[in-house]
C-alpha cells in the first residue's frame, strides 16, 4: 500500500511541474524551417521558408513580432533548338509580422498553439535571363497550427503548419491584373524553442 501511495504521488508530482512549465513561462525565442507549398501564386518551384520569432507571455496569449523569408527559385536549361533561352529566377518574400498565439494543453507535454499573424511582405525578384531585378510590395497574414512537445530542458520542439495570404499593391507594369496580387501559400515545417523564465530576469 505504501509503494502505491508513493507511485500516485510520484506521478501527481510530475503531471504539476510539467503543467506549470507553461505557466512559468515568460518568453521565448523560436527558430523553424518549413517547405512551402503553392496554392496560387506566379513564382514557382524549389521553396522553403525559415523564419525567428520573439514572444512574450501576456496573461495565457503570447503576443511577438517574427521574421520570415520564403526562398523560390525557377531554374531550366536553355533549349536552343526549340528557341528556349532558359531561365534562372529568384524569389525571396520577405515577411515581418506582429503575432498572438494562445497555448492548449492536450497532455502533460504535448501543447496546440494556433496563432495569428498580420504584417507586411517585400518582395525581391532577380532574372538574370531578363537583367531584372524589382521590388514588389503588400500586406501579410498568417494562421498558423503548432504542436508544441515540452520537454524539461529550455528547449522545446515544433511541427507546424500554416497559411500565408499576401495582397500586392498594385502596379500597372507588374501587377495589373488582380489575380497576380493574391499570393496563398502552405508551409509544413519543424521547429525549436528556446525558453526564459522568470527566475532568469533574477540571475
Amino acid at each position: 500500500m505504501k509503494f502505491f501511495n508513493s507511485d500516485i504521488f510520484l506521478i501527481s508530482t510530475i503531471l504539476f511541474l510539467s503543467s506549470n512549465i507553461i505557466a512559468q513561462e515568460k518568453s521565448n525565442i523560436s527558430l523553424e524551417i518549413s517547405k512551402t507549398v503553392k496554392i496560387q501564386s506566379f513564382f514557382d518551384r524549389y521553396r522553403f521558408d525559415g523564419g525567428t520569432s520573439y514572444n512574450l507571455k501576456i496573461s495565457n496569449y503570447y503576443i511577438g513580432g517574427s521574421l520570415n523569408i520564403t526562398y523560390s527559385k525557377l531554374y531550366y536549361e536553355p533549349n536552343l533548338t526549340y528557341g528556349d533561352y532558359g531561365n534562372d529566377t529568384k524569389t525571396f518574400i520577405i515577411k515581418p509580422r506582429i503575432n498572438i498565439a494562445y497555448p492548449i494543453k492536450l497532455s502533460a507535454k504535448v501543447y496546440f498553439v494556433p496563432k495569428f499573424g498580420m504584417g507586411y511582405s517585400i518582395i525581391y525578384m532577380n532574372s538574370k535571363k531578363y537583367d531584372f531585378t524589382d521590388y514588389q510590395y503588400g500586406s501579410n497574414t498568417c494562421l498558423e497550427l503548432k504542436l508544441n512537445y515540452i520537454t524539461k530542458t529550455k528547449m522545446d520542439y515544433f511541427f507546424l503548419i500554416n497559411y500565408d495570404y499576401i495582397y500586392l499593391k498594385k502596379n500597372e507594369n507588374f501587377t495589373q491584373l488582380n489575380y497576380y496580387r493574391n499570393v496563398h501559400l502552405l508551409n509544413f515545417g519543424i521547429g525549436a524553442k528556446l525558453k526564459f523564465y522568470k527566475k532568469d530576469e533574477k540571475q
